[in-house]
């Protein structure tokens, strides 16, 4: 579908909504929704069956859900209305690309994808395969990043979402990013590092018109390590590799840089990601580290960020040239790795310290960083029925909508609503179109739909607040919880003191002396395990109210009584007693 470069007026935009235009007309503002046929032809095994339970994880179902046009989750009337479409997203330029990889990789990269015969696949690590197409794929990806980038910096969306594949943040510099846990090394399904090329590319063509800062948050389940790895390559570092001879041993030294724009790319790209990280338990037991085992909780000082005045996009007038750094400082990350939890932890605990991490660290942060594009990595992996989450952080749709109104508050805040978000993973796509990832993904588009026509912007004081009534919330459900244990205790004890005769033995046998309190802890909990799965963060729909409870667990914690036995044994007692 062809663009027409039509800048909006956000402000007209939001007067319009309030007198009840809901921006759905022709010159209403609309969410772009870009990607390309080649993305579908990315193959990641040779075909598909209905019930092959084997099929990768990243496979073309992932884009099918979003974007066929009868059916695709992005195509609902709902959504449709409010979006501008995209089919044909453009193939990036080599020097985009290389501003951000090294050449030796994507050569090695479009060469082995040459060499795959048409309709096979080669597996290039242990977790991804490429076919002929992908490498193609790879370029229209990255080009549809750069293209929503285009749109929104010059004014004709507000905001947009890439529905493409590969996927790209775990794509280092050179491709792999080697880790300590990791030494077979895998690319986690990435080839080009999408959303590192586009904030590239930003930084560089538009430059003259305010796009200065830029930041990258990743809300993938797994740790945008490769998207780290290029905002390191920011600064200058020395690498070392060890060589062994039979005569001597020698360390060959390199110089590793690769500048986005200049000296100042260091202090004007912010990175941030959320995600699972510790070991996975495997039959009750600690396991491997969750992939790719990078990415411990660290928080950097945005702080040092020289001031600089505001420039508007849209003046006309070229922005101030920047001064030169003095000197390349560290890179602004922001890491914010989610451990599992014990299996007695509260209902909901672990999506209440996913929001408090944005809520208490990562939006101020972000506020004072004060960027002027925000691009979003956006993984939805995190859900709760997501396989691939291994029970790391377990999000649901709400989750989504929650942390894309805050981003999109921010960048009303910071940069006149300015985002481009991008899809990275998520691979639950069993339900097609109601899928648990093509629902979340509808979830995210949505929320940034809305932020089209509102301007409301982000205040650190409604963050403190909401913080506060949903822990609040989360306390009283907990305690209520306790409760209900305790007094399922006490009936089990009552009844196991009024058993008496036969019935009582064999009863007290099977559960033991300790009788009501292991009947109580093993059948009560895992009777709320299920309520936790199920049950939103406390406040995320506005109200205090419970949640239906699922169907209680036998108090006997599901052991059965054998009532063959138990009858005989009567009958022996009642000839007795004859």
């Amino acid at each position: 579908a062809a663009l027409e470069d039509k800048p909006v007026n956000a402000a007209a935009a939001a007067a319009a909504a309030a007198a009840g235009d809901d921006g759905t007309g022709d010159d209403g503002p609309k969410t772009l929704v870009i990607t390309h046929p080649l993305c579908l032809e990315h193959k990641t095994c040779e075909k598909i069956e209905r019930d092959e339970s084997e099929r990768p994880p990243e496979n073309v179902c992932r884009l099918r859900v979003l974007v066929e046009p009868a059916t695709g989750a992005l195509r609902m009337a709902s959504l449709e209305k409010h979006t501008e479409w995209c089919d044909e997203g453009p193939r990036v330029h080599i020097a985009d690309v290389l501003r951000v990889h090294e050449y030796a990789y994507i050569k090695k990269l479009q060469e082995g994808c040459a060499r795959v015969e048409p309709g096979k696949v080669v597996s290039i690590d242990g977790d991804t395969t490429v076919s002929r197409e992908s490498f193609e794929a790879a370029m229209h990806a990255a080009g549809s990043v750069c293209a929503a980038v285009d749109r929104v910096c010059g004014g004709c969306n507000r905001n947009a979402f890439c529905a493409i594949r590969p996927p790209g943040h775990h794509a280092g510099y050179r491709g792999l990013v080697e880790c300590e846990e990791e030494k077979h090394g895998s690319v986690g399904f990435c080839l080009l590092n999408n959303v590192a090329i586009g904030a590239a590319y930003a930084r560089n063509v538009w430059r003259d018109r305010g796009i200065e800062r830029v930041a990258i948050i990743d809300f993938d389940v797994h740790h945008g390590n490769g998207t780290e790895d290029c905002v390191r390559n920011l600064v200058p570092t020395t690498e070392e590799f060890p060589l062994s001879t039979p005569f001597s041993d020698v360390v060959v030294k390199a110089e590793r840089y690769r500048p986005w724009l200049g000296e100042d790319d260091v202090d004007n790209v912010l990175f941030v990601s959320t995600h699972g990280y510790g070991r996975k338990m495997e039959a009750a037991q600690p396991g491997p580290m969750f992939y790719p085992g990078t990415g411990c909780t660290a928080i950097c000082d945005v702080a040092g960020c020289p001031p600089r005045p505001f420039a508007n996009l849209f003046s006309g007038l070229s922005a101030p040239p920047s001064a030169p750094a003095a000197a390349a400082g560290e890179p602004k990350i922001i890491n914010f790795g989610f451990a599992l939890l014990s299996p007695d932890a509260t209902p909901g605990t672990a999506r209440l310290e996913w929001r408090d991490a944005y809520r208490r660290t990562i939006l101020p942060k972000l506020a004072e960083f004060n960027p002027d594009l925000i691009l979003i990595s956006a993984g939805f992996d995190a859900h709760k029925k997501d396989t691939m989450a291994c029970g790391f952080i377990g999000l649901l749709e709400d989750d989504y909508t929650w942390v894309t109104q805050q981003l999109v508050k921010v960048a009303n805040k910071c940069c006149d609503g300015r985002i481009v978000s991008m899809l990275e993973g998520g691979y639950m796509t069993d339900g097609g179109p109601s899928s648990a990832f093509a629902r979340s993904v509808a979830a995210h588009v949505g929320a940034l739909t809305e932020g089209c026509v509102s301007l409301e912007t982000w205040d650190e004081n409604d963050a403190i607040w909401e913080s506060a009534h949903e822990n609040h919330l989360s306390r009283e459900r907990e305690r209520r919880r306790q409760l209900k244990a305790e007094k399922e205790a006490a009936r089990i004890k009552k009844e196991f003191a009024e058993l008496d005769g036969a019935a009582g033995e064999i009863l007290k046998e099977e559960y033991g002396n300790a009788g009501a309190a292991g009947v109580s802890a093993g059948g009560e909990s895992k009777a709320e395990e299920g309520q936790a799965a199920a049950e939103p963060v406390a406040g995320a729909r506005g109200d205090d109210s419970e949640q239906p409870s699922p169907r209680k667990r036998s108090r006997r914690g599901g052991g059965s009584v054998d009532y063959v036995a138990l009858a005989a044994k009567l009958d022996q007692e009642g000839k007795g007693s004859e």
